[in-house]
């Protein structure tokens, strides 16, 4: 799995990189060791995420055409 279109990336504190794929309509989580890519949040539009500590913070709803869109919180373990 690699991410579609990945609009943004963060990196936690356990090396562990989330991508959010726009096109994937998922973020994406890519383990620090293994470096095995899996779906951490299916997402529709996801264009940015950004991390604090354990609680992830990521726009979603992503339009070409009017500004929309949410901001979203999720925790990672």
């Amino acid at each position: 799995m690699t991410p579609l279109s990945p609009t943004g990336i963060a990196v936690s504190d356990s090396g562990d990189v989330y991508a959010a794929s726009l096109f994937g309509n998922e973020i994406v989580k890519i383990d620090a060791w293994t470096r095995e890519a899996s779906q951490f949040l299916a997402v529709d539009g996801p264009a940015a995420v950004e991390l604090r500590g354990k609680p992830m913070y990521a726009t979603a709803g992503f339009s070409f055409g009017q500004p929309t869109g949410t901001v979203l919180k999720a925790y990672i373990r």
